[in-house]
């Protein structure tokens, strides 16, 4: 006898309650029934067909081993059920092993190569300046009608286009740059109409507000981000540009709001923002880092492909490389 709990919204009458699918045998013993959680896991149907398949060849008898591994279900003693515990806890899944001994050691000494890197510092200097200038804001929705920004839409670019080899990238604000690259004869030929960024424009999404600056220029942006390209008297960089989107709060683009830079500041203020977006970089990179390095050591060691040192365990100041 097999146990499986499914997602929910599969029974219309209850559409917040997980359904079940009972898996019976004839005249066979529950002393030991199978059992699965697949609400919230990713179904292989031809995997899950051969789970059920081997709970129906599955006799019960205490030390009779299964004829195949199991990608879903496993055991339960019947006791647990009878004292009145959940048939299918949540979260129930089947024994699984580490396909590769060695992926999770090489994600924990890449991961690591990252986090030991020391971070350049970012700093900066400012001075009170008189209060007699006059400061203000314009909404980006102004400046566009105005042609002092002009705006260019993305385009709907098919992820099967992604090739390894190819030589336009596709960026995407909220991936902060390039996801991937395709071929110049497809980026020609399919892609012809599609607008490509030039130095300096800067491509933001608006929910949430993200925005990023290609400096190099010649990508293809994705859709739903859009492209910002300022004009000569703008008076401000696109790194300021950005910086404003990225701290906007509004999910409408036409409302954000631009501040008036003093002239005399337009350079040193897009000099900072550019900095203060690299340093930003470099954190995010070692956050990723981070987090793939807890990952591999939780699962690389609870699978049994690796240990600890305990020179691991004792606190390193690092030096950078």
């Amino acid at each position: 006898m097999g146990a499986l709990r499914l997602p929910r919204g599969l029974w219309k009458h209850a559409p917040r309650q997980n359904s079940g699918l009972w898996i019976l045998k004839g005249q066979a013993a529950i002393a030991r029934p199978w059992v699965a959680d697949l609400s919230e896991a990713e179904i292989d149907s031809d995997e899950l067909a051969a789970d059920i398949a081997g709970v129906l060849a599955t006799s019960s008898a205490p030390n009779e081993l299964p004829a195949r591994a199991f990608r879903y279900v496993r055991i339960r003693d019947i006791s647990s059920i009878l004292r009145g515990e959940a048939v299918v806890p949540p979260g129930a899944r089947a024994v699984s092993f580490a396909s590769d001994r060695h992926d999770f050691i090489n994600d924990v000494r890449a991961a690591s190569i990252e986090t030991a890197e020391a971070t350049d510092l970012f700093d900066i200097y400012v001075n009170e300046r008189p209060a007699s200038v006059v400061v203000g804001s314009t909404s980006l929705g102004a400046m566009i009608e105005s042609g002092t920004i002009t705006r260019h839409s993305g385009s709907r670019i098919d992820g099967e286009w992604a090739e390894a080899s190819g030589t336009v990238p596709v960026v995407d604000a909220r991936k902060s740059g390039e996801i991937f690259r395709v071929d110049a004869f497809v980026a020609e030929n399919s892609l012809r109409r599609s607008i490509r960024t030039l130095p300096g424009d800067v491509v933001y999404c608006s929910n949430p507000p993200t925005a990023w600056v290609d400096g190099r220029g010649g990508s293809l942006v994705l859709t739903p981000n859009k492209i910002l390209r300022l004009g000569d008297d703008a008076r401000l960089g696109p790194h300021t540009l950005a910086a404003v989107i990225t701290d906007a709060s509004s999910k409408e683009y036409a409302n954000w709001q631009v501040p008036r830079i003093p002239v005399d500041q337009v350079e040193a203020v897009e000099d900072a923002m550019r900095r203060l977006s690299e340093y930003r970089q470099q954190l995010q990179v070692k956050e990723r880092s981070a987090m793939t390095l807890g990952h591999a050591l939780l699962s690389g060691v609870a699978s049994g492909a690796m240990e600890l040192m305990e020179s691991s365990l004792e606190p390193q100041t690092s030096h950078g490389r």
